[in-house]
């Protein structure tokens, strides 16, 4: 309590006065009261719960604010121009916001276990995403609104965009239907023992001696039900230790001038109810200034009670004149004002934070699998994500694809718009994001393969190496099996660089890709290569060095094609005449189509001509087997 005069109101008949005329206002309002007993309110109290209410919801920002990227990633991911984009961020998460503080001096019996914040939050969620579905609900008045005003309606695309809300709404509502009926039925399945939200909650003592230690909202509510203990006996024990010509033994008069006082029969002490009730929490701003006699231990000092010695106070009239007394006094207080009721205040804040974030998260999940979405088909078709510049000037493929779809579906436009008035400045359309989504994806795409694999239980190897235009030899391992429905498949298990070009080298490169990606080396039961010394030799090479790691028998079938090609290629060489007519056939092109001219000259005699599927020139080219044959 502060020190200079204030004003309180007297909670029995409202009125607002000086805190010295307390006295004063007794003997005239009240004489049943004295000074140190009338409860009191300050006059600013409701003003002074607001900023608590203010500061709890900064500090859920600062929690939240926890999630975000780190700074670096931040910067790397900001949008110079455009709009920045949030990351899928868990928000307030039940981690964040449990309520039960863990305390390592808390009795053994108080075993309180009340409604977890992850129950708490199953069914905040179905509103969170059921404002979400309100979102796209407005689409459809966006939609009337279109068709209302366009003045050469295009039936076909407006069908087309009503078709797709109307889809995705009825996904959205499909889903919240299961999940608020998951919610209810977690609800109903609960253990229903109390009028609290508890699934099990111990009961209180009523002797303040024996009594547990007072830790939530409904060990209070239980406590303020009960009352203050005060047992009136025939005769209470003497303390030996006092003087019987003094004070020796408890008064139950005491309990007239003092209505919060209690008795505790085990321990033969005097106990304060409300600085026990309300000893700790945010209600109680002075809860280290409460003693702990009144609370845990008790006073048995029985001759000090009422004075101790000329002009000294006795220990009663010390403690509820007290400022930690009364601060518990008005939390006690505060806490049967529902209306006031700090907690319920927090409650409502946190139900508001914990909709509007999980209708974020909704719409950050339906803008991230656009994303995927457009990352999937660039990728499907070997299309380049970005140029050299077309990250600065905003040029790239993954960018105006984005645009694109975004002119096309309202929502996620919306939430690009909305990007800049997120708190977190991370766009996910830099190129690191990009990286990110094709390592998803790419990931995904392996996990299915080599699930596919194992699943049929057997497959063969395929491998072969080539140079890159880095002039690095890269090892490609490919997998030949039969999938459920009995259809022969080929999939392309890993790419590596490869330095050892010996059998022994490219067969321990097989091994290392396959132990890589989790399959079963158990499960090889052919392999297939070119006709190379190095794959194919029955005693160094790749298919023996395989067989001698496997430690088991593992048939070798050639690569026919490579066969072919290699016998056809050796056949011409021996031929003076085949040679001559491809060098031929090689000076032809070189002389058409160094020459525009002459080039437009043969293509014109070649198109009068009857000739039925005439073909054109082609260059000869050494490294592709079909080259050959397609300039002929």
């Amino acid at each position: 309590m502060p020190n200079t005069r204030y004003k309180v109101t007297c909670v029995l008949c409202k009125k607002v006065f000086d805190n010295d005329h307390k006295g004063k206002h007794c003997k005239a309002m009240h004489p049943e009261y004295t000074a140190s007993t009338l409860p009191l309110l300050l006059k600013n109290q409701r003003q002074l719960l607001t900023v608590a209410v203010s500061d709890s919801l900064a500090l859920t920002t600062k929690v939240n604010a926890n999630f975000s990227w780190s700074e670096e990633e931040n910067q790397d991911d900001s949008a110079p121009a455009g709009p920045s984009i949030d990351r899928d961020s868990p928000g307030i998460t039940p981690e964040n916001l449990t309520s039960v503080d863990s305390d390592a001096d808390s009795d053994n019996d108080s075993d309180i276990v009340i409604k977890t914040t992850s129950e708490y939050t199953s069914w905040i969620s179905c509103f969170g995403k059921l404002s979400h579905l309100c979102g796209n609900l407005s689409e459809c008045q966006e939609l009337i609104s279109r068709v209302e005003k366009v003045d050469a309606p295009q039936p076909e695309n407006l069908l087309g965009k009503l078709l797709d809300v109307v889809e995705r709404v009825c996904d959205l509502s499909t889903s919240l239907l299961s999940d608020t009926h998951q919610a209810l039925a977690g609800i109903n399945s609960q253990e229903k023992t109390t009028e609290f939200a508890s699934t099990k909650f111990t009961p209180i003592n009523c002797d303040p001696g024996c009594r547990r230690r007072i830790l939530t909202d409904e060990d209070r509510t239980c406590m303020i039900q009960q009352g203050p203990f005060q047992p009136m006996l025939k005769s209470y024990p003497r303390n030996i230790k006092i003087a019987e010509s003094k004070q020796c033994h408890f008064s139950s008069e005491w309990y007239n001038s003092y209505p919060h006082l209690e008795y505790s029969i085990t321990k033969d002490a005097a106990f304060c109810f409300v600085c026990q009730v309300f000893s700790s929490g945010i209600g109680n701003p002075k809860a280290d200034e409460v003693c702990d006699a009144w609370t845990v231990d008790g006073v048995r000092a029985w001759h000090k009670m009422k004075s101790r010695g000329k002009g000294n106070a006795g220990k009663l009239s010390q403690h509820f004149a007290s400022s930690g007394h009364k601060a518990a006094l008005n939390a006690f207080l505060a806490f049967q004002n529902m209306s006031s009721h700090l907690a319920l205040l927090l409650d409502k804040e946190r139900r508001k934070v914990l909709i509007e974030e999980e209708a974020e998260l909704q719409r950050n999940r339906e803008a991230i699998n656009t994303l995927l979405d457009i990352t999937q088909t660039l990728a499907r078709q070997g299309i380049s994500f970005r140029g050299s510049s077309s990250e600065k000037d905003g040029n790239g493929n993954f960018r105006q694809i984005t645009s694109l779809v975004a002119r096309h579906s309202p929502s996620f436009k919306r939430w690009l718009d909305d990007a800049p008035r997120r708190p977190h400045r991370v766009d996910y359309l830099s190129s690191r994001s990009q990286n990110e989504f094709l390592d998803l994806l790419a990931e995904d795409v392996t996990c299915r393969v080599t699930a596919e694999i194992n699943q049929a239980g057997m497959f063969s190897v395929i491998a072969d190496t080539t140079p890159d235009v880095s002039h690095v030899d890269q090892l490609s391992v490919v997998a030949r099996y039969v999938d459920a429905e009995g259809n022969p498949q080929e999939r392309l298990v890993d790419i590596k660089v490869i330095h050892d070009k010996t059998g022994d080298g490219h067969a321990q490169g097989i091994i290392s890709s396959l132990n890589e990606k989790c399959l079963d080396t158990a499960d090889v039961v052919f392999q297939s290569y070119d006709y190379t010394s190095s794959m194919s030799g029955i005693y160094k090479g790749c298919q023996a060095k395989l067989k001698e790691c496997l430690g088991k028998e593992v048939p070798y079938f050639l690569c026919l094609a490579h066969r072919v090609n290699t016998t056809v290629e050796y056949s011409c060489e021996a031929s003076d005449t085949v040679c001559n007519m491809f060098d031929i056939l090689q000076e032809l092109f070189v002389f058409f189509t160094l020459s525009a001219k002459r080039y437009n000259v043969f293509h014109e005699i070649v198109k009068k001509s009857d000739v039925e599927g005439a073909l054109e020139l082609r260059n000869l080219s050494a490294t592709r087997w079909s080259a050959r044959a397609d300039s002929i």
